[in-house]
């Protein structure tokens, strides 16, 4: 009786203790989704990022217009305005693309007068209104096409800004199990819950552990390459 008693709790460890390890397996694959579509995500704002470092630099030089040149006078105030939008670009992220780049730019008008004022030019020509809209129609084609054009590529286009062992684990998810990014109702071929599926399947059959630990021998080994 004394024997049964143990064995039944040892049942219910075991029981429990396979449950764990299955809830595990599913919280890793939902990680590692997740972190597979904030890589592409964060590839993707690099690209459209130097886009618009180059709009803004190009509208502030054809709307405002000095009289005499300041040395690095534009160069600056763009450099200023480049920043500005940085963290305008994640406030307005709630936003359609159709508002986000109007909310985005209009904070960027009093950074435009300050450093003016500090500045101190004699005389000056600023085209406000036509600075703003202009500035915000140009980052918003920008960003659809920037968008358009990183959703055409390849499964993996982020691999370049990836360590070594990071990079198998990423390249694993996108191309041989073959999860592309969620781009969206009106793209994505896949339901999410289908994709899970994969990269689980593939943990739970260890076909995961021979990436892992190829991802982490380098570092074992002495490697340089970043993780």
């Amino acid at each position: 009786m004394h024997n049964q008693s143990i064995n039944s709790l040892a049942l219910i460890s075991a029981r429990y203790t396979a449950l764990a390890v299955n809830l595990l397996q599913m919280i890793y694959a939902n990680q590692l989704l997740v972190c597979c579509q904030a890589i592409d995500l964060r590839a993707m704002y690099s690209d459209f990022f130097r886009l618009m470092k180059v709009n803004i630099s190009a509208k502030v030089k054809e709307h405002l217009h000095l009289c005499y040149d300041i040395k690095d006078f534009h160069e600056n105030l763009s450099t200023i305005l480049y920043a500005k939008a940085i963290e305008s670009f994640t406030v307005t992220a709630s936003l359609d693309t159709s508002e986000r780049f109007a909310a985005l730019v209009k904070p960027l008008i009093s950074d435009v007068f300050t450093y003016i004022s500090i500045a101190d030019p004699l005389s000056y020509t600023f085209h406000v209104t036509a600075f703003q809209s202009s500035l915000a129609d140009t980052l918003g084609a920008s960003w659809t096409a920037n968008r358009a054009a990183y959703f055409s590529k390849p499964p993996g286009a982020a691999e370049s800004l990836l360590g070594n062992g990071t990079r198998l684990v990423y390249l694993w998810v996108r191309q041989t199990l073959g999860i592309q990014m969620r781009m969206g109702i009106d793209y994505d071929k896949e339901e999410t819950d289908k994709q899970l599926s994969k990269i689980y399947r593939g943990i739970i059959t260890g076909e995961v552990n021979d990436v892992l630990l190829s991802a982490l021998r380098p570092q074992e080994e002495g490697g340089t390459g970043r993780a």
